[in-house]
């Protein structure tokens, strides 16, 4: 399970439960409307169960298909933000 948030300086922040210590996650964003806008997103852990982008992410809304991979095994989720 995962939750996908911004902070005060644009990054993405996701909080992961019961996925490994061990994953890697990665997204990919694109614009719900107007213009279209993709962005690939590459995250470092920060804490246990807590990983940031490594890029800050522009305001407005965006749709992220995020990709997580840990021991072998592959996961996605999507979510809406802003």
């Amino acid at each position: 399970r995962a939750t996908v948030s911004r902070d005060a300086s644009g990054r993405l922040v996701v909080e992961t439960h019961g996925i490994p210590d061990t994953a890697k996650l990665n997204a990919d964003l694109r614009r719900p409307l107007g213009r279209p806008e993709d962005r690939a997103l590459f995250f470092h852990k920060v804490a246990a169960g807590r990983f940031e982008s490594t890029i800050a992410v522009d305001e407005g809304r965006w749709i992220v298909r995020l990709e997580v991979s840990a021991e072998g095994r592959a996961w996605s989720h999507e979510a809406r933000l802003g």
